[in-house]
């Protein structure tokens, strides 16, 4: 009986078998990078209107005691997450107060229908340096990332904050 020429094979030497594993270890690794830079690049659009930056307003920092941090879809897009950062704990509890609280307007479109019944704002009591947020409802899936969104604070409005 003729034996084939993979069972007259020799196992690779150790040298060989370290090279491939290595080798398979260096392709898993580029593999990963490809797919989270691929994955960034999806994410963060070509907009050039898209600079993480969110503007200020000195306004709503002096009367509600809150720096705005930006708004951005969560929950596979249903819902919009506006983050603040606490300045003055004092003034902050105003945002807890029914036309205050802070909401989105697009186009003339108020977005203000809470994101998830008794879970919509952060409730924990204010401190300085803390961040909060507010959910709220993406009715009918209207707004996407890059949208440029604006947030009112009681009767104050910052524009100009991409939606991320």
């Amino acid at each position: 009986m003729t034996r084939s020429r993979l069972q007259e094979s020799e196992p690779l030497p150790t040298s060989a078998r370290r090279r491939q594993g290595f080798l398979a270890l260096i392709c898993g690794a580029l593999a990963l990078v490809a797919v989270f830079v691929w994955s960034e690049a999806r994410t963060q659009g070509d907009s050039p209107a898209r600079t993480g930056i969110t503007p200020t307003s000195p306004a709503i920092e002096d009367r509600h005691g809150v720096r705005l941090l930006g708004a951005h879809l969560t929950a596979a897009g249903g819902m919009v997450q506006i983050q603040y950062q606490i300045i003055d704990a004092a003034k902050a509890e105003s945002i807890h107060d029914e036309g205050v609280s802070p909401v989105l307007d697009v186009r003339g479109i108020r977005f203000d229908t809470p994101g998830m019944v008794g879970h919509g704002h952060s409730t924990a009591k204010p401190v300085a340096g803390r961040t909060g947020y507010v959910l709220l409802a993406n009715s009918l899936n209207l707004l996407h990332v890059g949208d440029q969104v604006s947030i009112v604070v009681g009767e104050l409005s910052l524009g100009g904050v991409i939606l991320e």
